[in-house]
């Protein structure tokens, strides 16, 4: 049973990919263990989670949508006065430099990260930034679990609430996800996959790994929402007056399960913006 729409079919190929750290292709290994080529423990990412990011597919060997992820990278850093240190075209290349290094092609996710870059001490304030701007680019074959393709999954409305934009701007893709990881712990342990998280005003807004979960369903219709209850009794056993049945959804979560229609209801889908397929 898969545990989110992030669950993936393990690739071995992954234990072996290069990883872009400031340039430097490096294997995962090192990476993740030699201080010579690791992230500082004083970095802005690692301190506060200040940076921006993107996830980017790759399809037929070239990223998917790179314009427009890079439009938002940029913007997302110049908001936050980020100086990313490269132009768009070198960024570019390094994207490119890091699929050809490992050789892939398709069912692959990118996972660019910019941070502000290392501190002087771990304090909150962009002066004490000491150190050029971390970019960091990961490449994984990833490709969807098949149950997760087949089955959809469950959605929980979680109490937590989309921030505002004086609260924490949606529209910057910052590193920033403490929000987000509350309502997935919050999902899980009520027995759904995935969080709905609504908006201030109770409008749905966006959900744990909303752009992961439109790349492992199939993209060639669109999704139904079966609205159900955790928990709630069958309709035979329901009860009987209209007040009791309110009172008693009032008193259990509630989740959706997305299911692709037949094949007669599907309809095309729009794909032409940056969040389609990443996460």
């Amino acid at each position: 049973m898969a545990h989110g729409t992030h669950d993936v079919d393990d690739d071995p190929r992954n234990a072996g990919v290069l990883i872009s750290v400031n340039g430097d292709l490096v294997p995962r290994e090192r990476a993740t263990v030699s201080v010579s080529v690791s992230v500082s423990v004083f970095d802005s990412g690692f301190v506060l989670g200040d940076g921006v990011w993107e996830g980017i597919r790759v399809h037929h060997g070239r990223p998917a949508f790179l314009d427009q992820h890079l439009d938002r990278l940029y913007e997302g850093a110049h908001a936050l006065m980020i100086d990313i240190g490269l132009s768009r075209d070198e960024l570019a290349r390094r994207i490119d430099d890091t699929i050809t290094a490992n050789e892939m092609h398709d069912g692959v996710h990118i996972r660019l990260m910019v941070t502000r870059g290392m501190k002087r001490t771990p304090y909150q304030d962009p002066r004490l930034t000491v150190g050029p701007a971390t970019v960091v680019i990961i490449a994984e074959q990833k490709e969807p679990l098949s149950a997760t393709v087949s089955d959809g999954i469950t959605l929980f409305t979680t109490h937590v609430r989309r921030a505002t934009p004086d609260t924490l701007d949606p529209k910057l893709n910052a590193h920033s996800k403490l929000n987000h990881i509350v309502a997935c712990i919050q999902a899980y342990t009520a027995g759904a996959v995935e969080a709905l998280v609504l908006d201030p005003h109770g409008f749905v807004a966006t959900a744990t790994a909303r752009t992961s979960s439109s790349s492992a369903l199939p993209a060639t219709g669109a999704t139904r929402c079966e609205r159900r209850t955790v928990g709630s009794a069958s309709p035979a056993s329901a009860p009987a007056t209209r007040r009791t049945r309110r009172e008693e959804r009032a008193k259990r979560p509630t989740t959706c399960r997305l299911r692709t229609p037949p094949a007669r209801e599907r309809r095309p889908i729009s794909r032409c913006g940056p969040d389609h397929g990443t996460s």
